[in-house]
């Protein structure tokens, strides 16, 4: 099986879950690859899904013949911490984990003053997967010893330049464990691998210290400083813009 014949999907998990369960997925962009009447002349359990799949080791899971009520996803960073797609499911948990942290969460970003209640969190879950859908980057949830800890993700995705800006955020218990460190740098290194991008942007509060020394300990290069860029909780912020090249990135592998 070639990893051609899937086009975002990548080989390892390709092959790990067909030969575990007997079902094949492929994305229905990714059939112009392969073409459709190939596709289940040799994956005959295969079943075509409306997603078209980019991100981290995913594909798509069949319930009670129904397509893409579920994604199954999900990437160690180590023995306890992975990172799994964002689905509605996850709602009350990450409600629960932004209100726990709403005061330092809400001291540099804008979305815990606009979540005020779980179904805030499922309409920002369903968006999430919307843009998933479209190709144009996702959440996921970092999860560490079986705990919601944060969430990191691609906040969009410019195909024709080739670029994309990776955002993240801890609750409070969880922070000075590296979660968020090894959350970027599986992201970074999914953007210059899996899908070829060129250029990955970080964008961070410049007071925020503990969260731009992330992309500094990362090799990124600092490019600007965005002037009174955002208004929270009565105080401007500057946003310091950091830049990371797919040829700086693989000279430090």
């Amino acid at each position: 099986m070639e990893l051609n014949l899937v086009k975002h999907l990548p080989k390892q998990l390709f092959v790990k879950y067909g030969e575990e369960t007997g079902l094949y997925i492929v994305p229905e962009k990714s059939l112009g690859v392969l073409g459709e009447k190939d596709f289940h002349s040799q994956y005959p359990n295969g079943h075509q899904v409306e997603y078209s799949v980019f991100m981290l080791e995913c594909v798509m899971e069949i319930h009670n013949g129904i397509s893409g009520d579920r994604i199954v996803y999900k990437v160690n960073l180590d023995s306890e911490t992975h990172l799994s797609i964002l689905e509605t499911r996850h709602a009350k948990d990450l409600y629960q984990l932004i209100d726990e942290s709403r005061e330092s969460i809400g001291k540099w970003l804008s979305f815990p003053e606009k979540t005020n209640k779980v179904e805030d969190t499922e309409i920002f879950i369903e968006k999430s997967l919307k843009r998933y859908s479209e190709n144009n980057g996702y959440w996921a949830g970092i999860w560490h010893n079986g705990t919601i800890a944060g969430s990191i993700g691609f906040l969009y995705i410019d195909w024709s330049a080739r670029k994309t800006e990776i955002g993240y955020w801890l609750g409070d218990q969880f922070l000075g464990k590296g979660l968020a460190t090894k959350a970027v740098k599986q992201l970074i290194d999914h953007s210059f691998t899996e899908l070829d991008l060129r250029k990955v942007e970080i964008g961070v509060a410049s007071n925020n210290i503990k969260s731009r020394a992330i992309p500094e300990r990362l090799g990124f290069t600092q490019e600007g400083t965005i002037r009174n860029y955002e208004f929270l909780q009565g105080e401007y912020h500057d946003r310091v813009i950091y830049g990371l090249l797919k040829e700086e990135w693989n000279s430090k592998i």
